[in-house]
């Protein structure tokens, strides 16, 4: 649900956080029409890096050089447009929703012709992606001292 967009603007990277739904091979984007990626979406499709992490827990460890986090990860590549087809935008917006909530899409207004304009989805082909993940696992280092150590919840 929670993602982070990067892209290039002026030539300079830049990285914003933002929420995203997957349709089938398209990862759907939620911003305004007045950042700066849907701004620099142009038909030709804009070369977008889309991040998302999920924080299983934390790894304490005796030395502070092994601490770490059990996570699960992907890192996309692809290429972004905006979406601006009525029928297309709604669809997002409500797998969006669902995303967020299941069953949220049918508890919310329809968005009206005031408060919809300012919305645009960015939708990204899904053309490279790399998951990646690490779990716990058991140390090899002797107790030294005692402390908390290994797997714990990050909340």
């Amino acid at each position: 649900m929670f993602c982070h967009l990067g892209y290039v603007r002026d030539g300079r990277p830049v990285v914003l956080p933002t929420m995203h739904v997957r349709c089938g091979e398209t990862l759907y984007i939620h911003g305004s029409t007045g950042s700066g990626p849907m701004l620099g979406a142009k038909p030709a499709g804009l070369p977008v890096c889309v991040t998302a992490t999920l924080v299983d827990g934390l790894v304490l460890a005796r030395s502070a050089m092994h601490h770490s986090l059990n996570y699960r990860s992907v890192v996309v590549m692809g290429s972004a447009r905006a979406v601006d087809d009525h029928a297309e935008k709604l669809s997002a917006l409500h797998a969006l929703l669902d995303h967020i909530r299941p069953g949220r899409a049918a508890d919310c207004r329809t968005p009206t012709p005031v408060n919809w304009p300012p919305r645009r989805c960015l939708p990204s082909i899904l053309s490279r992606f790399r998951p990646r993940c690490a779990r716990a696992g058991r140390s090899t280092i002797r107790k030294i001292v005692r402390c908390r150590i290994g797997p714990g919840s990050s909340r």
